[in-house]
């Protein structure tokens, strides 16, 4: 088969690859090894173009672009490129530093030596936007080139490139075989600013018994955020890529990612919010429920009622209104008590094809209860510890289902977790501290909790004897989540939020939004903060 030309007017689809860390390795080994690398980048993309009917258009420095007649054979070029580079060839060792890749397709019109058009913007802001070894390739391209042996592609996210009006809807492109892996990252300095803890009591105590001295990496990316937002994170490089504006209402409401899309409520209209990610879009539907949690799973989509001591079933696409769901025996309802925030009563999470809610009825003043998703059975009922004032934050994830409990109300008081998945025996508390939580996040070895105006957030092991480990942050926390990203939590004051390590349990990462965070979502590449008008008391 032959390939057009990649000569006179036409489509053509340009591949820009930059080497990612070069001027570091210019200061570190001087001129003569960087021009090393350059030029050992020039001869493995000219031994791969002819392969693939590529030309070779520039070569500038650390940054090479090339183009082709096809998006596929550019594609099958771009994995080619990575492959090569990442093997060490005869004598020659692996190539020493990463490259980023950006491809685009469109009509371009050739000038002198090179060429115009619109396509080679895009394509070269989405170099500047991969990760070491990373392709990132627009819809187009991959929408030409339809399914190509070699190479998969990932879900499409929008992105906001730097000097573009509208948001990119952008494909990362992988090898269908696992590619050698890319070359150690250079070690780079970084300057410590010391966090002094800010909390007091028993919380303060467990820092200086471990030592916790903090550091945070200047890394903070910022722009001004309209109320009402989903802010979507590049969690590998803490930059803001998208902000989408939704119907959220005043009321403080979570962030939950779930059946491929983000969901969140509008409890003064008494509606469920459905953004899908990458699709710029977010829809509002009635369901005539007060919301004051929400879950996804187990095929369904659960809105907890706590207002009015209610639990609703829901399939989205199914387009029916709410089933409720009617506690076996009747005389239980949703958590529900005078000094209860809206956001703190009727607390619902899925684990498991089981449904775990917080209810209260006669002589059982706080319980949870846990039901078959599929038919409603009730399967178990816990009273929580007896010195509960207040049944918090109920999260599920790899590591079970766990409770946050507290011993009174306002914003001081003692607090524990208590751990009711995959044990059946009655709760127990497993840790407690002199500070009110704000929030519980289940990863796959750890369970994380957030301490409100204590400004901590703690690690704790789900196996006895539950040893926990403290985090300081500079701020008190309003939220926080787990996932395929880690570990992230918001804080109120300035509208920030942070990564943790959990390995070493220090704050890596700083992302400002300016506004007050009320939820997060994590992903396997982006995070999501949803951002709201009303300052949250933590």
């Amino acid at each position: 088969m032959v390939e057009p030309p990649v000569s006179g007017a036409g489509i053509r689809t340009f591949l820009f690859a930059d080497i990612r860390g070069y001027t570091r390795f210019t200061q570190e080994h001087g001129d003569d090894a960087a021009s090393a690398v350059t030029g050992r980048l020039a001869e493995v993309v000219g031994d791969v173009l002819p392969l693939y009917d590529g030309k070779l258009v520039e070569a500038r420095g650390d940054e090479v672009l090339c183009v082709f007649g096809s998006a596929r054979q550019a594609i099958r070029a771009s994995v080619e490129i990575q492959r090569s580079l990442r093997t060490p060839q005869d004598s020659k060792t692996m190539f020493p530093l990463g490259v980023g890749m950006g491809l685009d397709a469109g009509e371009a019109v050739p000038v002198g030596n090179g060429y115009r058009g619109a396509a080679l913007n895009v394509a070269a802001r989405l170099c500047s936007a991969a990760r070491a070894g990373q392709i990132l390739a627009t819809e187009t391209v991959t929408q030409l080139a339809r399914r190509i042996d070699g190479a998969r592609y990932l879900p499409p996210r929008v992105m906001r490139l730097k000097g573009m009006d509208a948001p990119v809807r952008v494909v990362e492109v992988a090898a269908e075989q696992r590619l050698p892996p890319l070359p150690p990252e250079p070690k780079i300095p970084h300057r410590r600013r010391w966090v002094v803890p800010a909390c007091g009591g028993a919380a303060a105590l467990l820092l200086a018994l471990a030592g916790a001295v903090l550091w945070i990496r200047s890394s903070p990316s910022t722009i001004s955020i309209r109320p009402g937002s989903v802010v979507t994170i590049d969690a590998h490089t803490g930059n803001i890529v998208d902000d989408l504006t939704v119907p959220v209402g005043s009321q403080p409401a979570p962030l939950i990612a779930g059946d491929g899309a983000l969901w969140t409520y509008n409890a003064n209209r008494q509606t469920l919010v459905r953004i899908a990610p990458g699709t710029h879009h977010a829809v509002e539907r009635g369901i005539g429920v007060v919301a004051t949690d929400i879950a996804v799973g187990a095929g369904y989509e659960w809105v907890a009622d706590g207002v009015n001591n209610k639990l609703f079933q829901l399939q989205w696409q199914s387009g029916l209104p709410p089933t409720r769901v009617k506690f076996p025996p009747t005389t239980f309802h949703l958590n529900t008590a005078s000094n209860f925030r809206p956001s703190e009563s009727g607390q619902v999470t899925v684990h498991g094809g089981v449904v775990w809610a917080t209810v209260q009825g006669t002589g059982w003043p706080h319980t949870v209860v846990a039901i078959r998703a599929s038919d409603f059975r009730q399967l178990h009922k816990y009273q929580v510890p007896e010195y509960t004032s207040q049944i918090g934050d109920v999260e599920s994830g790899p590591a079970g289902v766990w409770m946050e409990n507290r011993t009174s109300g306002g914003n001081s008081g003692e607090a524990a977790l208590a751990a009711l998945a995959p044990t059946r025996s009655p709760p127990q508390a497993v840790s407690q501290g002199n500070y009110l939580q704000q929030g519980v996040a289940v990863s796959r070895t750890k369970v994380w909790f957030a301490g409100g105006v204590s400004r901590v957030v703690a690690e704790l092991d789900p196996s006895p004897p539950y040893p926990w480990v403290p985090v300081d942050t500079p701020y008190p926390v309003t939220a926080i989540a787990a996932g395929p990203a880690g570990i992230w939590a918001a804080t109120s004051n300035p509208g920030t939020v942070y990564q943790i390590n959990p390995n070493n349990q220090h704050l890596t990462r700083t992302v400002k939004v300016n506004g007050y965070v009320t939820g997060i979502a994590v992903g396997t590449h982006n995070v999501w903060v949803l951002v709201q008008s009303n300052p949250v008391t933590a």
